[in-house]
């Protein structure tokens, strides 16, 4: 089984262009389309889903998905996964629209207060999917894009972010077969 990988000589590749994938992998796009910026992680992961074009072999090795779901939905979404990788926007004080970088999950710190399951955050979601003994990702990378704008309602995003999206979708690849997600 391979993935096709469409000709790219800055793309490490294997077996005539042809990557092995060893686990069940999904890689989720976060983010609300209509909200400017905040679409971002949907599409770093769109870009993904055409710059790699996954074929059916891979399935189900390989998921790609799309949410604008959050909270306790992070555990319908990830359930069955060996591994998971979750690409979204973030707007930090000291972020620049355009910058991307991966995140450390093990930093992500449970919620002590529920008000809501809905509204729960994604640490807690990881720890009640482990506490309920649901079939989760034992690996989970986190990738993001700082925003600038992902409040105004429009189907585009800003100039920075915009231009930010296909290397992101490169980086976060390059990152998975550095780290042996992907060989």
């Amino acid at each position: 089984m391979g993935l096709n990988v469409l000709p790219d000589e800055s793309l490490p590749a294997s077996g005539g262009g042809q990557l092995q994938i060893t686990m069940k992998l999904v890689i989720l796009g976060l983010g609300n389309t209509i909200l400017s910026d905040d679409g971002a992680g949907i599409y770093v992961v769109r870009k993904i889903n055409e710059r790699f074009s996954l074929d059916t072999s891979h399935q189900p090795l390989v998921t790609i998905k799309e949410a604008s779901l959050g909270g306790f939905n992070f555990i319908d979404l990830l359930t069955g996964f060996d591994r998971a990788v979750i690409i979204d926007a973030v707007h930090t004080k000291s972020g620049k629209p355009g910058e991307y970088y991966e995140l450390d999950p093990a930093a992500l710190k449970p919620s002590a207060r529920l008000s809501s399951l809905h509204g729960i955050d994604f640490a807690t979601a990881v720890q009640m999917a482990h506490d309920m003994g649901v079939p989760f990702p034992k690996e989970i990378k986190i990738f993001v894009m700082e925003v600038e704008d992902e409040f105004t309602f429009g189907e585009k995003c800003t100039p920075k972010v915009e231009a930010a999206i296909k290397p992101m979708a490169e980086f976060v690849w390059k990152t998975l077969y550095n780290n042996g997600w992907i060989l």
